[in-house]
This record gives structure tokens, sequence and C-alpha cells, in this order.
């Protein structure tokens, strides 16, 4: 999951991207709290929290798996 908030996460991104181009999926996961939770509560983020962000990115991951 990538943290935004941080040089490092940035500084990574930007190394991976660079260094696979196009290989690498543009959807990004945002590190949440709500991945913590959802387990927590048994459910997936998908169900726990469909239109938070995260689930959102993972759905639109899925998408970019499945072309």
């Amino acid at each position: 999951m990538y943290n935004g908030r941080t040089v490092h996460a940035q500084e990574v991104l930007e190394e991976v991207r660079s260094t696979f181009g196009p290989k690498v999926f543009s959807a990004i996961v945002k590190s949440s709290v709500r991945f913590k939770e959802a387990p927590a509560a048994g459910l997936s983020i998908l169900d726990y929290a469909a239109v938070h962000d995260g689930a959102v990115a993972y759905r639109a991951l899925a998408k970019e798996l499945m072309k």
C-alpha cells in the first residue's frame, strides 16, 4: 500500500515507474485505517467501505488486471 505523505514512498513509486514503465499498473492503493478496520469487522474492504478510496482503487486495479 502506498503512503503518498512520505518522500520515500514517492521516490520509490517514481523509481519503479521509471524502471518498469508501462508494466506498472496505474491504480494506486493508498494506505488507510479502513484496511485495518475491515478484517476486524469480518469484512473485505469492498464490503466494509464500498465507496472508500481504497475500495475504489482495488476495483480499478482489478479492472487493469482483467485487461
